[in-house]
C-alpha cells in the first residue's frame, strides 16, 4: 500500500496519465492513498485564495488507473456545494473512496471503510486550515470536518534583555472536535482491519511541527489508528514514531498543477511515498522520494541524489526514526 501527500491536477490533460512515470511502482501496490486538493470541478476561482481553481473533471479515471482507492477530501480549497457534489460523483464512479468532505456534516464526518489485499481499511481526516465562513459541513450546507486550533504567543523568556526577541509559539486543537475525532476513531477501530488518519495540518513552507499536530497525532494513535498521515506544508517534516506507530506530518505533494506552488513557491518540490508491506502479520514501512518533472511537472521516483537537501533534513530532525537504504528508507517501528 502506498500512502501519498498533496494530489492537484490543475492543466494536467485527461487524457495522459500523468503518473505514467510512477506507473511500474504503483502497479505493484493493492491500494494508494493521497489528500486531493483541488477539486475535480469547472475551474472556479476561489474568492478567498487569489489565483487558486478547482481543476476541472474528468481526472478521476487517470487516479483509478493509477491505482488510488482512497483520496482525502479534508483540505483548505474544498469549497461551494456544485464543486464537491461534482467531485463525489466523479470519485464514486471510478470507485475511489474518500473522506473527510461531504453535501452535509453527516456525510463529511463519515469514515472510509474499503476493502484492498485482503484487509479490510478504514480512515478518517480532518483538516485544520479552513475558511471560517461557508466551508464547514453542516447539516443543510455542504464542506469539510474541520479541527480548528487556538494559537497564542508567550513573550520570550529574556525579552528583557532581549528586545525584539521571537515569541514561543503554543498551539492546542479544539477540545470538542478532538473528543469527536477520537470517538469516530475508536469506533472504526472494531470495524477494520487497518485504520489510517489524514490530515491536512501544519504551516504552510514551514517544516516544523506545529505543537497541535503532535497532539493531534498522538490522541488518535492512543485511541486505535495504525498510521498518520500529513500534508498541506508542500515541503516533507519529521517523521516520528509514537507507540510503535508512524507520524508522518508533512507529506509534501505528490503531482502539483497550481503554477503558484509548482513555479513559484516550491519549483522541483519533492515529496514522499510511504509504502507500507503486511506479511505474515508483520507491519514494514519504507519510503521514497518523489519529484516533478521540471517541464511536465509529471512526477517520478527519485533518487536520493536528486533530493540532497531532504537528506539532510531528515538525517537531522528524524535520525532515530529511518535508516536509509539503497533507494529508499525505512522507518523503524
Amino acid at each position: 500500500m502506498g500512502f501519498v501527500g498533496d494530489i492537484n491536477l490543475l492543466d494536467f490533460p485527461t487524457d495522459r496519465n500523468p503518473f505514467h512515470r510512477m506507473m511500474p511502482y504503483l502497479s505493484q501496490l493493492d491500494l494508494s492513498a493521497g489528500t486531493l486538493e483541488g477539486l475535480l470541478s469547472r475551474p472556479e476561482e476561489l474568492f478567498y485564495k487569489p489565483g487558486f481553481t478547482h481543476v476541472g473533471e474528468g481526472h478521476a479515471p487517470n487516479l483509478a488507473e493509477a491505482g488510488f482507492k482512497a483520496l482525502n477530501l479534508a483540505s483548505n480549497v474544498t469549497y461551494g456545494r456544485e464543486a464537491i457534489e461534482r467531485t463525489l460523483e466523479q470519485l464514486d464512479r471510478a470507485g475511489i473512496g474518500h473522506a473527510g468532505a461531504g453535501l452535509d456534516r453527516r456525510q463529511a464526518r463519515q469514515p472510509m471503510i474499503i476493502e484492498a489485499g485482503g484487509l479490510k481499511i478504514g480512515m478518517i481526516s480532518r483538516t485544520s486550515v479552513f475558511w471560517p465562513n461557508g466551508h464547514e459541513a453542516l447539516d443543510h450546507q455542504a464542506g469539510v470536518i474541520p479541527l480548528r486550533v487556538t494559537t497564542f504567543y508567550q513573550p520570550h523568556p529574556r525579552l528583557i534583555e532581549l528586545p525584539g526577541a521571537p515569541a514561543i509559539v503554543h498551539t492546542n486543537p479544539n477540545e470538542q472536535e478532538l473528543a469527536e475525532l477520537v470517538a469516530d476513531v475508536n469506533e472504526l477501530r472494531g470495524k477494520v482491519d487497518l485504520l489510517f488518519t489524514y490530515f491536512h495540518f501544519g504551516v504552510s513552507s514551514q517544516r516544523d511541527v506545529a505543537q497541535y499536530q503532535r497532539t493531534v497525532a498522538r490522541a488518535v494513535v492512543d485511541a486505535g489508528a495504525d498510521a498518520v498521515f500529513g500534508s498541506h506544508a508542500h515541503v516533507v517534516q519529521p517523521i516520528e514514531v509514537y507507540k510503535g506507530k508512524p507520524l508522518f506530518y508533512g507529506l509534501s505533494q505528490v503531482i502539483f498543477g497550481w503554477p503558484f506552488v509548482a513555479r513559484l513557491k516550491h519549483p522541483g518540490g519533492p515529496g514522499l511515498i510511504v509504502e507500507l508491506e503486511i506479511r505474515g502479520g508483520e507491519r514494514r514501512w519504507t519510503a521514497r522520494f518523489v519529484k516533478p518533472d521540471v517541464e511536465t511537472l509529471e512526477p517520478y521516483i527519485a533518487p536520493f541524489s536528486d533530493v540532497p537537501e531532504e537528506i539532510a533534513h531528515l538525517e537531522k530532525t528524524s535520525a532515530e526514526t529511518i535508516t536509509f537504504r539503497d533507494d529508499h528508507f525505512v522507518i523503524n517501528t
